[in-house]
C-alpha cells in the first residue's frame, strides 16, 4: 500500500475534471484498484482559469500565417493569370538589371 500523487510530464499536479476520467486513465496504466478519499474535496478551489496565452498567441501567429499565404497565393495568381492573358509582360533579366540599378541610385540620391 503507497499514497502517490498522479502528476503530468511536466511536474504539476495532475487534476482531472471527471471521475470517469481519472478511472479510464488509471485503468489504461495498469492501477485497477484504488481508494479514495474525498474529505477535503472542494470543487470551488479546484475551479482554475482555463485560458492559456500562449496557445493563444500560438492560434493568432497561425491564424496571420494563414491570411498572410492566402494573400500572397492571391497575388502570385493573379500575376500568373495577368501573364497567361497578356495583360502583363515579363521582364527581361537585362532589363530588370537596368530598373533596379536606377531605382538604387534614386534611393542613393534621396538618402544624400
Amino acid at each position: 500500500m503507497t499514497e502517490r500523487s498522479l502528476a503530468a510530464k511536466r511536474g504539476t499536479v495532475r487534476i482531472f475534471r471527471k471521475f470517469e476520467t481519472l478511472a479510464g486513465y488509471l485503468k489504461d496504466i495498469g492501477i485497477l484498484q484504488y481508494q479514495v478519499d474525498a474529505r477535503e474535496y472542494n470543487p470551488v478551489a479546484l475551479k482554475i482559469e482555463r485560458s492559456r496565452s500562449d496557445a493563444s498567441n500560438r492560434m493568432k501567429d497561425a491564424h496571420e500565417a494563414v491570411a498572410y499565404r492566402n494573400w500572397l497565393e492571391g497575388k502570385v495568381n493573379a500575376t500568373r493569370a495577368a501573364l497567361a492573358d497578356g495583360s502583363k509582360k515579363r521582364i527581361a533579366p537585362k532589363d530588370w538589371d537596368e530598373i533596379r540599378a536606377a531605382k538604387l541610385k534614386q534611393k542613393q540620391q534621396l538618402a544624400e
